[in-house]
């Protein structure tokens, strides 16, 4: 069963409204992987333009250098048998080679540095695009968590309150103790799932404006908030289990704390490598002469992911 259908179902059976399944599908179902290529940057022609301009230089020096007067036609008939001026006309070719070296030579290494820097500060960046790519990749798969959570702790109420509807009085009291839902866990589930859907909603919505990697602090730490508010959701629901031994015990339910550990420590590893990858970016295009290079070329500043206090450590969700 795929996404679509899984939060379908929950809306048909009443356990999440229709604004929260809007929310959650915003960004697990129809929404079409945004390919790293579609996401590079637009980089301007200012480079090259520049590179163009160095190569006509170096054509033009080189062409003058080689032909420093017009050309005009020589007998060389009274020319072949006078040493002096056979020696004129080899000291006028040495000197236009000469003058070819001097000009060609530094505009060829201006063109071969130009080249060089361009490519690394692009090599950087593709760097720091392919580890963006990872942290949206991680918390998509944080994401798509959400069904399954939501159906495995809806499964356990409905088989709660259809046994407390079969059973004598005195026995749905007794569970009614023990491993019925009660109305504050109901409230909590709920809420619960309202901020998790209010989460993908502002995730989706800052993902999407995102061009590349991001540039913006602010707007990197608004994804960040919103994405530590869904872990947090998500978490709040899985404790919920602690206070029902079938509901914690249950394999699916095992399988989906495991899954949720492993995704917070991915997501952690995954901001860690993009920072490397936008500190050595940021570094690169700072640094003289080549800050010359990237401010010609378009390159931007990447932003940082700022941890805030105990944000560095991963979920855990303990069923002891």
């Amino acid at each position: 069963m795929d996404y679509k259908e899984r939060i379908t179902r929950l809306l048909e059976q009443g356990v999440i409204t229709r604004a929260q399944s809007e929310r959650l599908a915003g960004r697990l179902i129809d929404r079409p992987q945004r390919e790293v290529e579609a996401r590079r940057p637009t980089r301007g022609y200012h480079v090259w333009a520049l590179v163009a301009v160095v190569v006509l230089l170096a054509a033009l020096s080189i062409g003058v250098a080689m032909n420093p007067e017009p050309i005009q036609l020589q007998d060389v008939r009274s020319t072949l048998n006078e040493p002096q001026e056979i020696g004129d006309m080899g000291k006028t070719l040495t000197g236009g080679l000469s003058a070819a070296l001097f000009l060609g030579v530094p505009l060829l290494a201006l063109l071969i540095w130009l080249t060089l820097t361009y490519n690394g500060l692009v090599n950087r960046e593709e760097a720091v695009l392919e580890a963006w790519a990872q942290v949206e990749s991680n918390y998509q798969r944080r994401a798509d968590l959400i069904p399954n959570m939501l159906e495995t702790v809806a499964k356990y109420m409905r088989f709660e309150k259809d046994t407390l509807t079969a059973v004598t009085a005195e026995r749905a009291e007794a569970m009614a103790g023990r491993d019925a839902f009660s109305d504050q866990d109901a409230a909590t589930f709920r809420a619960a799932v309202e901020d998790m859907s209010k989460a993908q909603e502002d995730s989706a919505a800052l993902m999407q404006g995102i061009e590349g990697a991001p540039q913006d602090e602010t707007e990197l730490a608004k994804l960040h908030a919103a994405e530590q508010r869904l872990g947090a959701s998500m978490h709040r629901l899985l404790a919920l289990s602690e206070n029902y031994p079938v509901l914690r015990s249950a394999d699916q339910m095992l399988a989906l704390q495991a899954e949720l550990e492993g995704s917070e420590n991915r997501i952690n590893v995954a901001r860690m490598r993009f920072n490397e990858a936008a500190a050595d970016f940021n570094a690169s295009m700072r640094r003289m002469p080549a800050s010359l290079v990237a401010s010609t070329g378009g390159f931007k500043r990447k932003a940082y992911f700022q941890a805030d206090a105990g944000t560095n450590q991963a979920v855990q969700v303990s069923f002891e």
